[in-house]
């Protein structure tokens, strides 16, 4: 293939990559029908001469709570609504093991319409073809996008779920799966055993003094220990996703760099995921405020250029709100979240205690809420969840499961290390189911 080829097959592949990723990391939300939901780095790399040779993409802050329940007038990501009406209009919903009439409970809403939306709104189905272009184009095989649709209806199965209490002359605070149906389907899709997945949801193991000891889980710990292994599956099938894209398009050059990353969010309900991005998006005023204004200024006076001062807000104390050791606002969640009788309730009495700062205040009458005086505004967040989405902990129970699994996708999903941020590091070579 002649190099002028090559640049345009290179060229069609980058273009692919954009859809493809905002299919697994774009969603519905209340002001925005195609939000991203987590942040993007672009690196283009050119040759010397300006042609395009590559491309590497870092993804941050994938909001994984969305997997499992959405607010009111939101919408799952992308990819469960293009994946359902593709399987639907290919007749293989049966194969996949989803339902044709009830959604599954991940993407149900209140509206009582999503099963009609996926039948009868065109555009899914194009979608889903679309994202099929992008697999083929980008160089994933067919063994990879089969493994991936296996393991997106495995999750959907896995949210349908559901446990009863059950009581015996010992214990009051076992659970089970009264339905096996959800459970089997999840399993099979997964190619792991049943029983084994029923095990890890309902039970876990602890050791003590150097011997293993069963415990059972309540109804609403095992459903907890449910929603966390959706959320890792769909986290790190991402974070593969994106490396895999690496792989098949990385070169080595000089680069031109794009950050895409949600913008500053105050919604009737903000929870963690809004604390985190607008802390990000104070470190890059910070850095905007620095590289505009500070640094630029202190050039004009090295170079004795006479230029009126241009006064800016220094967003630093607040920065250093969030981010000082060991008293800064994450330090003290990070803390907390190490104490296994915290709750939501201390940790905001913790941050009223240690956070004496005109940025930080607690609304009266209001226990679970705190509010931030931001670069961009107030913003008053609800703390309900906030332990345990920080500590986003998957049982080594549900580890070990997915590990026998004979799908070979999944198997590396959760055998390969996680980066100190949760995502999955690059591992070299090719994956299929």
């Amino acid at each position: 293939m002649s190099d002028t080829a090559n640049n345009r097959a290179l060229r069609e592949k980058i273009l692919q990559v954009n859809p493809l990723v905002e299919a697994f990391g774009n969603a519905c939300t209340a002001i925005n029908d195609n939000s991203s939901r987590f942040g993007k780095y672009l690196e283009m790399m050119f040759t010397p001469t300006g042609a395009v040779m590559g491309a590497k993409i870092s993804e941050y802050l994938l909001e994984k709570s969305r997997v499992i329940k959405q607010a009111v007038g939101e919408k799952n990501f992308h990819i469960f609504y293009y994946i359902y009406a593709g399987l639907y209009h290919q007749k293989k919903l049966f194969e996949y093991k989803l339902p044709e009439e009830k959604p599954p409970r991940y993407i149900d809403n209140d509206t009582g319409r999503v099963m009609c939306d996926i039948i009868s709104k065109e555009s899914y189905g194009t979608q889903f073809e679309a994202i099929q272009h992008c697999f083929r184009i980008i160089g994933f095989t067919d063994e990879e996008v089969h493994s991936v649709y296996r393991i997106l209806a495995g999750i959907l199965n896995i949210g349908n779920i559901e446990f009863a209490a059950i009581s015996s002359q010992h214990q009051t605070d076992k659970s089970e799966v009264p339905n096996a149906e959800a459970l089997d389907s999840a399993a099979s899709l997964l190619s792991i055993g049943s029983e084994e997945l029923q095990e890890a949801l309902t039970s876990h193991c602890v050791v003590t003094r150097g011997e293993t000891i069963i415990r059972t889980n309540t109804v609403d710990k095992a459903a907890d220990v449910r929603d966390a292994m959706s959320k890792a599956l769909y986290g790190r099938l991402f974070s593969w996703i994106v490396n895999r894209i690496n792989t098949l398009n990385a070169q080595s050059g000089m680069n031109v760099g794009i950050l895409d990353i949600f913008g500053f969010e105050n919604f009737t309900r903000n929870s963690f995921e809004q604390l985190c991005i607008n802390i990000a998006n104070e470190q890059i005023q910070f850095y905007f405020n620095q590289h505009i204004f500070a640094l630029e200024q202190m050039e004009y006076q090295n170079e004795g250029i006479d230029a009126p001062v241009i006064e800016y807000e220094d967003n630093r104390p607040l920065l250093d709100m969030f981010l000082q050791k060991p008293m800064g606002l994450l330090s003290l969640l990070d803390e907390e979240s190490r104490f296994p009788q915290a709750t939501d309730l201390t940790l905001v009495d913790k941050f009223e205690d240690n956070l004496r700062c005109k940025y930080f205040w607690r609304p009266k009458r209001v226990e679970l809420s705190f509010g931030i005086q931001h670069y961009a505004g107030k913003v008053q967040y609800d703390a309900y969840s906030f332990l345990e989405k920080n500590r986003d902990t998957l049982p080594a129970d549900i580890v070990v499961v997915l590990r026998t699994s004979e799908n070979r996708l999944l198997q590396q999903l959760f055998s390969s290390p996680l980066t100190k941020t949760g995502i999955l590091l690059t591992v070299e070579g090719q994956c299929c189911g």
